[in-house]
C-alpha cells in the first residue's frame, strides 16, 4: 500500500499591521483681528476699484488721515474690513458723511480747523453773557443810552422856561423845593423805557442807576 508523501509545513505569515491613524495637532485658535490694525490684502485676491487696499488708501480717497480712520473704526457700526482685507470706499464714504469727519490733511488746514472751534467757543459764551444779562450789543447801548441822554437834555432845556415864572416871588425854600420837584420829573422821563427792562441786562442797569439816584 502506497503512503502518502508528508506534507510541507506551512509557515504561517503575520498579517500585515495596519498603521496607526496619525493624529493630526490641534489647531490653535486664531487671534482676533483688530479692525483698527492695517492689515494689506493678500496678494492672490483681487481689489476692486471701489477698494482701498490699506489704510492710507482708503484715507487719500475720503480726504482725511489714518489717524482720523483709525479713530473712526474703533466707533460701533463702522464699516470695518472685507473679507479679504480690503476696505469698501463707498461705504466709508457714506459712514463719514452721517457720522461726520474733522478732515484735516495739512497744517494749514488744522488752524483753520482749530480757528473754527475758537469762535463757536466764543459765540457760545458771548451768548451765554447775554442771556445772564452781563453784556449787550454795542448798538443797542448806543440808542439806548443816546435816547436817555436826548430825553434829559430836552426836560432841562425846557424846564427853566416852566420854572422862571412859577419860582418869582417864591422864598428860598420853596423856589428850592419847586426845582427839585422840576428835576425829579425829568429824571424820571430819561429813564430807562420799561419794555427794555424786559432783557435781564437793562434790568440790572436800571436797578443800579435807581440804587445811585438814591444816594
Amino acid at each position: 500500500m502506497a503512503t502518502k508523501p508528508p506534507k510541507k509545513p506551512v509557515s504561517k505569515k503575520s498579517a500585515p499591521k495596519k498603521p496607526k491613524p496619525t493624529q493630526k495637532p490641534a489647531s490653535k485658535p486664531e487671534k482676533p483681528v483688530d479692525p483698527a490694525v492695517e492689515e494689506k490684502p493678500s496678494k492672490s485676491k483681487k481689489i476692486g476699484k471701489d477698494c482701498a487696499a490699506n489704510l492710507q488708501d482708503l484715507a487719500d480717497a475720503i480726504g482725511c488721515d489714518r489717524e482720523t480712520i483709525r479713530r473712526h473704526m474703533k466707533m460701533p457700526g463702522n464699516p470695518g474690513r472685507k473679507p479679504n482685507h480690503s476696505y469698501d470706499i463707498p461705504a466709508w464714504k457714506a459712514w463719514f458723511d452721517e457720522h461726520g469727519s474733522i478732515r484735516i490733511d495739512s497744517p494749514e488746514k488744522k488752524d483753520l480747523e482749530c480757528q473754527r472751534l475758537e469762535e463757536i467757543v466764543r459765540r457760545m459764551r458771548t451768548e451765554n453773557a447775554e442771556r445772564e444779562g452781563q453784556i449787550v450789543d454795542i448798538d443797542e447801548a448806543i440808542t439806548v443810552f443816546g435816547g436817555i441822554l436826548k430825553e434829559l437834555q430836552m426836560e432841562l432845556r425846557q424846564s427853566k422856561h416852566r420854572l422862571a415864572p412859577e419860582v418869582v416871588g417864591l422864598s428860598v425854600g420853596e423856589a428850592n423845593s419847586r426845582i427839585g420837584k422840576e428835576i425829579e420829573s425829568a429824571l424820571t422821563k430819561a429813564s430807562i423805557p420799561s419794555y427794555l427792562k424786559k432783557k435781564p441786562f437793562w434790568q440790572n442797569v436800571s436797578v443800579a442807576l435807581s440804587d445811585l439816584l438814591k444816594n
